[in-house]
């Protein structure tokens, strides 16, 4: 049974995964509005062909990871946001962002993205990825792997405060590239499919 959160109820912090393990069938997930889940979550399995649609915006920790494994997770309008986000496996699995997006708050040094398995992957919708949760002297790192152009993603690096580096690898793929704010970028070769914009404020 997936149960539908309330805003009532107090959720402890941990380190320990609610797993979202059906192995097909359609579920929504409806979070309470202001409220952190501060522990990791995970979708689907290997075998999976589960649905899982967002009725509302998920806000995990700035530490937590979000681990898709497989099945469709779609957005639909909604922003999902975690500290990190990894989806790096072989599986069969929909990355669906409808017009909905996913943003990343880690402020600590850790691969905040990793698609680096893109064998099973397909992304659908209007893909964007907005990096932001600031943090002194540490690196962020995206690995997209190497994406198709009709899979590829959008990154907005958007920090504001502290003096975080952000560094995809090597050969990585995305669709437009947005740098707005006050961030390192590293000098490695990615191949870019669509915009680049770069604003300073």
């Amino acid at each position: 049974t997936h149960s539908t959160s309330n805003g009532t109820t107090t959720f402890t912090a941990g380190a320990n995964a609610w797993t979202f393990g059906a192995t097909s069938g359609s579920y929504t997930i409806t979070p309470a509005a202001a409220t952190t889940y501060d522990f990791p979550w995970t979708f689907g399995s290997a075998t999976s062909t589960a649905t899982w649609t967002l009725a509302a915006n998920l806000t995990l920790g700035s530490s937590r990871t979000c681990t898709f494994t497989g099945g469709t997770l779609a957005l639909s309008s909604f922003t999902l946001s975690a500290g990190l986000f990894s989806s790096n496996n072989s599986n069969t699995r929909t990355l669906n962002f409808g017009t909905g997006k996913i943003v990343l708050t880690s402020a600590t040094t850790s691969t905040v993205w990793t698609t680096a398995t893109v064998t099973g992957l397909t992304i659908s919708g209007t893909p964007l990825v907005e990096c932001q949760g600031g943090g002194s002297a540490i690196t962020k790192t995206i690995n997209t792997g190497t994406l198709s152009e009709a899979n590829a993603i959008s990154f907005s690096l958007l920090e504001t405060t502290g003096t975080a580096t952000y560094a995809f690898t090597a050969s990585n793929v995305v669709k437009n590239l947005i740098i707005n704010g006050a961030q390192t970028l590293s000098n490695i070769a990615i191949s870019i499919y669509g915009n680049f914009t770069h604003s300073t404020s």
